[in-house]
């Protein structure tokens, strides 16, 4: 399935250099994507039964996310200055990749883990993310950032989980169907966003291996050092390392670009990140499966 989400993302490169997918329709797609599709898919992964072995697995996804963060935050101001190079290592493309990937090598349960790690991702993002380019210290400012249609329906999600409400078939058929659109046309946007990188300059900036080297490798590997104890289960390790094995994320570009901070050098990070995660994402499930034997032995 993996290798199906990559085609769609080179069909998104094709269309991005054709001229059909660019602008104001690339605003449209993401527009659409934030704030109707994904929301859409969240709510509509919490529509089965919850098991109490998914619950659990829930709260160590919010642990492990957030040492993780901790972990990376650390990593990042030691080893760089710059906002756009820690904002590129600490976060990883989680929404366009992540959760598209997840739902299709794990499903509904992976998906909605995957949301859970969201709330985490959001808190992080909206708080030491923004705060590398702003010098505002209000938890009102951090918290308007914060609520935004995806963590909404991450918590109509729980509420859905815990209180086990069916969702009418009517409405369920809906969500579904929007949320369906949720992978394609993130694969679609990140291939028409490579459209437009000069991958020629980018090829010449150091801090960019560097980043990505960390961003794709050192973060996720981390990660399985969790394998060491047995008690955690298996798939919220999982969640956290497929997400964490990602690129980094668009918004680290965004907001360079809104408050005008090395922003060519964050989107070059971004485009080529993503562009050598097209081969690392494949090896993420093998070194995975390899990790747990070890872990085990």
């Amino acid at each position: 399935m993996v290798i199906v989400l990559f085609i769609i993302m080179l069909i998104g490169l094709l269309l991005g250099k054709m001229k059909v997918v660019s602008g104001e329709a690339k605003n449209c797609l993401s527009f659409i994507i934030i704030n109707v599709s994904m929301p859409m898919m969240i709510v509509s992964s919490c529509d089965f039964e919850f098991t109490d072995e998914t619950k659990a697995a829930a709260l160590w996804v919010v642990i492990i996310a957030a040492a993780i963060f901790i972990f990376s935050i650390l990593l990042a101001t030691i080893l760089f200055k710059k906002e756009a190079l820690r904002c590129a290592t600490v976060f990883s493309n989680a929404g366009y990749m992540g959760l598209p990937v997840l739902d299709s090598i794990l499903g509904p349960t992976g998906l909605f883990l995957g949301a859970i790690f969201q709330m985490v991702f959001h808190l992080f993002l909206w708080t030491y993310g923004i705060s590398l380019y702003t010098k505002s210290n209000r938890f009102s400012d951090s918290l308007k950032k914060i609520i935004n249609p995806s963590l909404i329906a991450v918590v109509i999600g729980v509420v859905i989980m815990f209180t086990d409400f069916d969702i009418p078939d009517a409405i369920s058929t809906v969500l579904e169907l929007m949320g369906g659109l949720t992978t394609p046309l993130s694969m679609l946007l990140i291939g028409s966003t490579l459209a437009e990188v000069n991958f020629k300059e980018i090829f010449r900036i150091k801090e960019i291996y560097i980043v990505t080297a960390i961003r794709l490798i050192i973060i996720p590997a981390s990660v399985l050092l969790f394998l060491l104890f047995p008690n955690i289960p298996r798939i919220a390790i999982y969640i956290v390392f497929i997400i964490n094995a990602m690129p980094s994320a668009a918004v680290s570009g965004i907001l360079a670009l809104k408050y005008k901070k090395d922003e060519k050098l964050a989107s070059s990070i971004v485009a080529f990140s993503t562009l050598v995660s097209i081969v690392t994402v494949f090896l993420i499930t093998e070194v995975f499966d390899f990790a747990s034997i070890l872990a085990l032995i």
